[in-house]
């Protein structure tokens, strides 16, 4: 849609920035005909060259404005604004009171709680299965496209971004390159088969990407983190990301395998769909003390089909009973691990509780989300650089922040 006699400032009131992603700037906004408030993201000035790029976002935003889910952001408008320098690509999603989770998750701090994790893949992996259904693959799941509130409440934005795909992908007369992708735009969570040649990249990207952000929140680390974009996608079609048990101690044998196999470079070698990656990593949790590489290895694939049982002498049925005492020992020290710390006081606070001042209480005062947007002080473009690859380690560092808008797509907007 071509918005030919009226800028977006005349259909919108800007209020605020707000925390963005790579591709876009993002304002907290009022459509000035109904009230509602809404987040208004602009395809930023350095991607316009590529007109086709951009476009084919849009038409991807397009598409997703069918999904109505709780844990996904409505999608209310995609389009096109002309003005006197060159057409302004634009969406318009739902306003929500939440913060990118790339945001909660920054500065020095340990990584998440098992109980934590479950419970936003278990939202995150909800929204991802309905889009799934319906059709529509991210392709780029990060940190930065999943936002939590205050209150827990995640959802998924930006199921838009299919366009990242190369363009060359659709041309006939020519091989896929990844060279075609805009630059800043490939990150530690990109799938190999998005980078690929031969590879149709289907529901299972997001298989990986899902476990590339549990091994974020696990380790404090991306899967992949080099500084320059060559070195990143070298890395990520070539190289194998660190056990994450070798960069955080805590994590399980079974954890590890699961995640691993979610990461696996072939789509063939991961879970089928993302609830099935969810149920193994709710199943891994259970065996979360216990190194059992044979037990954690089966919770690593599905659809096994299981042999007719022999029978079983009475060493067998010995050994059996010994490895269920085990796992049962694991699952019982897991749950007392997971809440109380080694001196016997509670373990640090959630996740939630870091970020609390992230947050802008107050959601009918600009300044105050915009404050608390200027208080990150670095960029969702620079969060790949930011943050050095993992090496086996007791301790993690953990570093992303959010999008700050560019002074052109602000003055676009408002002329």
């Amino acid at each position: 849609m071509m918005i030919e006699k009226e800028t977006l400032s005349s259909k919108y009131e800007i209020l605020g920035s707000v925390s963005g992603a790579p591709l876009y700037d993002a304002f907290r906004a009022k459509d000035r005909t109904t009230g509602q408030e809404v987040t208004l993201k602009i395809i930023r000035p350095q991607y316009h060259a590529d007109a086709s790029f951009c476009r084919s976002v849009i038409v991807g935003n397009q598409h997703a404005m069918r999904l109505q889910h709780r844990h996904i952001a409505q999608v209310l408008e995609a389009g096109t604004s002309a003005t006197e320098d060159g057409p302004i690509y634009y969406v318009v999603e739902e306003f929500a009171d939440a913060m990118p989770l790339s945001v909660l998750i920054k500065g020095d701090h340990e990584p998440i709680q098992d109980d934590e994790l479950r419970g936003l893949l278990r939202q995150v992996g909800g929204a991802l299965d309905y889009a799934h259904a319906a059709g529509i693959i991210h392709y780029n799941l990060a940190p930065e496209h999943i936002m939590v509130g205050q209150d827990g409440h995640a959802f998924v934005t930006d199921f838009g971004l299919p366009a990242l795909r190369p363009v060359s992908q659709a041309r006939d007369d020519e091989r896929r390159n990844d060279a075609d992708y805009p630059p800043g735009l490939i990150t530690g969570f990109t799938a190999p088969e998005i980078l690929a040649n031969g590879i149709e990249p289907d529901q299972r990207v997001d298989v990986y990407g899902l476990a590339a952000v549990s091994y974020r929140l696990l380790t404090g680390y991306r899967p992949f983190a080099a500084r320059d974009e060559k070195v990143l996608r070298t890395q990520i079609l070539n190289q194998l990301p660190l056990a994450p048990e070798s960069v955080n101690p805590r994590i399980s044998s079974g954890l590890s395998v699961v995640l691993m196999a979610a990461l696996a470079k072939n789509p063939d070698n991961r879970h089928s769909s993302v609830n099935s990656l969810v149920q193994a990593i709710n199943e891994a949790s259970v065996i979360w003390s216990v190194d059992n590489q044979a037990a954690a290895a089966l919770l690593a694939t599905e659809n096994v089909e299981t042999a007719p049982a022999p029978r079983k002498s009475g060493r067998r049925l010995l050994a059996g009973a010994l490895v269920a005492l085990l796992l049962l020992a694991g699952a019982g020290y897991f749950l007392t691990r997971s809440t109380v710390a080694s001196d016997g006081t509670t373990e640090r606070a959630p996740l939630l509780t870091w970020a609390q001042g992230l947050f802008d209480t107050n959601a009918a005062d600009p300044a105050t989300m915009a404050a608390a947007t200027a208080a990150q002080p670095a960029t969702a473009d620079t969060e790949n650089q930011a943050e050095p690859s993992p090496t086996p380690t007791n301790g993690v560092q953990v570093a992303a922040a959010a999008a700050a808008p560019t002074a052109t797509s602000m003055a676009a907007v408002n002329s």
